[in-house]
This record gives structure tokens, sequence and C-alpha cells, in this order.
């Protein structure tokens, strides 16, 4: 590196609060694609300037042996954003690319501009005339003032030299640092007279970046996202769409409550999880230690790393999308999307399995550690950092993903859903020394809500897992025998674990407490099942008190009532 480097770097906002100020599947499918989208504008001006290095976001080609993906081609960015909120650039000739950023950055609010403009002026598309009254008298001004005061794209110049970055580390990494320092900084106007950008996503029917983005004729309401495994099964796919009809002209409650009876009408075999949808957020773990330690070992590495995490996302993507999920965003190890809870088609070969949400949380772990953590060039790379650590007294953990999982009833206010998902994520999830963590919570119709947070690398996770494949009889009475009496046991299963040393006697003692209690013929019927949720509960308190968690006993109902919420009979709420 010379002696004094030049970078810009610009970022985006604001992300968050965009999302979770707008309500419906589709606005906030659009807030997240318009951000993708202000990005895909800039890097398109920008991205063959001369001299102009762009380290991150990943540029290129992500061509295969079957297809080369050129991700400024149309049809390869739809249905998802793909491009993050930062760009990262090392700049030759800092003050004529500077220019180049900000004429860039100017040509995509014009363009947001003359979309809001066109769609708001635009009568047809207000099908409930919300905007009527404001419509005369809107003005471009109007708009470019707004857009001009709510985007916050701040676009900085840096000079570093080696004195400026920390031993072990790299321009992107202190950067970025630098970065999380100006967004905290951000001023945001608190009074927007009119918040213009709402109305677009919100109230227009089908504004112009949806038709841009979505290959879809029309983005899915919650109930047919939480019902989107049944219009899977091949054979009665024609009656979903049939039933699917009454919510084209306006999803309202009555003709939700329309489409579930038309569903079961039709022989639909409805459970209870069909009336809820999750909301998947995701990060990667330890991702800032790998990019500081990229530099350290082979600066040349940071282009491919940077390639890997957009095949990654670009994979991963696709993944929700076949499995019957809905991606609202995938830029490298950030990902957001809508699912059911069951019914999804994670299959690979000819025959078709429909899984839990959980499954396919496990599937994209598989693509994360295809690109990421298997890739042979890291290799040596993981090596280095590992004995590194080994030498510091410290634990090596791979780059993995952890998980916010937030499932609420398809009538709960989906921004509060949205806003529960990244709580779960960076609050919980994240927050677990072992990392590499679901966190997930469920929020009934009835107002209580149960949830847990469980390192994926546990014995008791895959139990977990294993446990949503299995069948079981008059699945509420066995369900509610066992939580009942947990409960009322609970001060002996604590002593099992915090008094006994051993893992052979804790199980024979845990055996023995469950010949006792749970010997009813419904217990007999399903000794198998019963015999995995005891191992589950074992493995369960193992793992737990490893990291010596408190409310363990309400943590393990909530991993047993989530099974059993996947095989509750349909009620009329």
């Amino acid at each position: 590196m010379n002696p004094k480097q030049q970078y810009l770097a610009l970022t985006i906002g604001p992300i968050y609060r965009t999302l979770t100020a707008v309500k419906s599947t589709k606005a906030i499918w659009a807030a997240s694609y318009l951000f993708s989208h202000l990005m895909h504008t800039v890097l398109r001006a920008i991205k063959d300037q001369p001299g102009l290095n762009i380290l991150m976001p990943y540029t290129g080609d992500l061509g295969d042996k079957t297809e080369v993906i050129n991700l400024f081609e149309e049809k390869f960015t739809k249905d998802f954003g793909l491009f993050p909120d930062r760009l990262i650039a090392e700049s030759i000739a800092p003050q004529r690319d500077y220019d180049s950023l900000k004429n860039a950055i100017d040509t995509a609010r014009m363009n947001l501009v003359d979309y809001l403009f066109a769609d708001l002026k635009n009568e047809s598309k207000d099908a409930q005339g919300v905007f009527e009254k404001l419509r005369p008298r809107l003005t471009k001004q109007d708009l470019t003032v707004f857009v001009q005061s709510y985007f916050q794209l701040s676009l900085l110049q840096f000079e570093l030299g080696a004195e400026d970055i920390a031993k072990d580390s790299n321009p992107v990494f202190e950067i970025n640092a630098l970065l999380d320092t100006v967004e905290l900084q951000q001023q945001f106007p608190t009074v927007v007279s009119v918040n213009y950008l709402k109305y677009f996503l919100e109230d227009i029917f089908y504004n112009t970046l949806v038709q841009k983005g979505s290959s879809l004729e029309r983005f899915p309401s919650t109930i047919e996202i939480s019902t989107s495994g049944l219009s899977k099964i091949s054979e009665k796919a024609k009656e979903y769409r049939i039933a699917a009809r009454l919510l084209v002209s306006k999803d309202k409650a009555e003709n939700q409550e329309g489409f579930l009876q038309e569903l079961r009408g039709a022989n639909f075999e409805l459970l209870q999880h069909h009336k809820y949808i999750a909301i998947v957020v995701a990060d990667g773990d330890n991702m800032g230690k790998l990019i500081s330690e990229i530099y350290a070992f082979d600066p040349g590495l940071f282009e491919l790393f940077s390639k890997q995490l957009l095949r990654f996302a670009y994979a991963a993507a696709l993944l929700v999308k076949k499995s019957g999920a809905y991606p609202i965003y995938t830029g490298g190890d950030d990902l957001l999307f809508f699912s059911p809870i069951d019914g999804l088609d994670i299959s690979s070969g000819i025959e078709t399995k429909h899984s839990t949400i959980f499954h396919l949380i496990g599937k994209i772990d598989e693509l994360f550690e295809q690109y990421i953590g298997s890739h042979a060039t890291f290799q040596d790379l993981f090596d280095r950092m590992e004995k590194n650590a080994v030498e510091k007294n410290t634990v090596f953990q791979k780059p993995s993903m952890s998980y916010g999982l937030s499932i609420s009833y398809y009538k709960h206010p989906l921004n509060e859903a949205l806003q529960k998902g990244y709580e779960l994520l960076f609050q919980t999830a994240k927050n677990t020394k072992s990392k590499n963590t679901v966190a997930f919570s469920l929020q009934k119709h009835s107002g209580q809500s149960f949830g847990a947070s469980i390192s994926k690398n546990t014995r008791s996770y895959q139990d977990f897992v294993r446990l949503q494949d299995r069948a079981v009889l008059g699945s509420e009475r066995f369900f509610t025998s066992i939580t009942h009496r947990l409960f009322d046991h609970r001060a002996t299963l604590y002593w099992i674990y915090d008094h006994l040393r051993d893992e052979t006697l804790q199980l024979q003692h845990l055996s023995n407490f469950f010949e006792n209690n749970f010997d009813e013929a419904i217990h007999r019927d399903n000794s198998k099942y019963l015999d995995e949720i005891k191992h589950l509960m074992h493995h369960f308190f193992i793992d737990i008190n490893a990291e010596r968690k408190d409310n363990q006993l309400e943590q393990l109902y909530a991993l047993i009532r989530f099974i059993q919420f996947l095989k509750t009979e349909y009620k009329n709420d």
C-alpha cells in the first residue's frame, strides 16, 4: 500500500427507519428494494471508471460453469435487492472520482424524484384516493426538497496511511468503522410535513419500483405467504389459485377470512400455523474479524471474498424463492425474507420434501459453508486465524450465520414483527458467546408469546430440528402433559443437572423421571417420540449450562411448544 492511499466511501440511509415506517408486505419489499436500487444506479455509473477500484460491494460477473451472471442486467436484479447500503473504493484520482460519484448520487436522487412524481400524479394508480387532495398542487420541486432532506447519501473522502490502520487490520475494516460513526451522527428531519415516500410505497398501486423490480403480478399478502406451502401441493394448486382470487381486489379482513374458508372447503389440510408468518433477519458472524485478517494474510484475497459473499447472497435468494418464501433483501451476509412456518420446498432432486423454516435456515447455512466456510482458497487463512487464537488463549470461531426469527399472526402489524426480528438478531442471537445462533419468538393471536435462543452448534438444536419431522398422535394433549409435568417437577430437573456432573448418570436419572411420569397410553403410543424429547431435554440442559443462561426451563418449554404449534389443529379465531 502507498504511504498515503486515497479512498472514497458512500453510505445510504435511513434503511431501518424506512422499513419499519410502512406496514404491508408490498411496501416493505419496495422500501428495501429502493435502497438497493439507489446503490445499483450509483454503481452502474462509476463501476468502469479507470483508476477507481471498488473494494465493496463486488461489481464483476458471478459467472460459473453454466451461466455468466452480470448483476447489471435487469433479469438478475428481479425480486430482491442485492446491493448493500455502503460503497468503498480506492482511488488514484480522488477529486475526479469524487465528482463522478457525486454526479451519480444526484442522478439516482433525480430518478427517484421522477418515479415519485409520475406515480403520485397518476390518478389511476391511487385506487383508494388517499393522495387525491394533495395531487393537484404537487410539484417536482416539492419532491426534490423532500428527497434531498429524507435520504441521507453521505459521500466521504479518506486518506489513510500505514499509521492510520491498526495492526492486522485493513482499509475496508477501518473505513467501515468510520462509516458507523458517520451514520450515528446523521441528523434526520424530525418532522416531515408530507411523507411522500410513504404514499409512494404503501398506497400507490404497484408503483414504478415494484413494476421494475418484481416479476410477480402482485405481491402476496401475509395470509398468502403463511399458506404458500399449500400452493405447492401440485394436485391442489388450481384450487389454491381460485381461493386466492378473493384477495386480488383488496386484502380486506373479510376477504382474508373468506380465503381461509375457501381453502377449508377445498379440503386443504389447514393447521393453526397456516395463520402465522415468519420474518427472518440474518447476519454473518465474525465477519469483521475475517475482513481484518484478510489483508494481513493476503490483500489479494479480498476481491475473491467479496465475490463469494455476493455469490452466497444470490444463491440464498434463489433458494428462498424456490422454497415458497419471499426474499426481501439478500446482500452479502445480510438476509431478510418473509416465510411460511411449514410446507417449504427445500428439495434438490425429483422427490419433494416439505419442511419447516428451521430446515430452510439449515439449507442457507449449507450455502454459506459452501461459498465461505469451506472454500478451498480460504482454508490457509482460517488455519492462521486458529493458530493466532491458540497463541492468544482465545477460541477461534469460523464465520457463520445468526438469525432473528419473528413469528406472528397474519393480522399482527408487520412492521412491529419486523422490528422484533431485528431485536432478536442483534440484541439476542449475536450477543451469545458462541454466535451461530437462532433466536426466535412466536407472538400468538391471544397476545401470549414464547421464544428461545439456541446455538446451531449444539446437539440440542439438532434434536429440535429433527423432532419437527416427526408425527405424533393426539399432539395437543401429548405436549400439554409434557410441559405441565416438567413445570411441576422443575426442582427435580434442576437438581439432576446442577448436582450430577456425569452425563451418563444425568441421562439415567432423567430416564427414570420419564418412566415414572409419562406412563399413560398416549405416551406409550408415542414412545419413540417421547424418547427423542428426553434426549432433547438432556442435551439442552448440558448445552445451555455451558453458557449459564437463566430461565432454562422456559427456553426448553419454548422449543417443545414450537413443535406442538406445528401440529396444532386449525381453530377459528
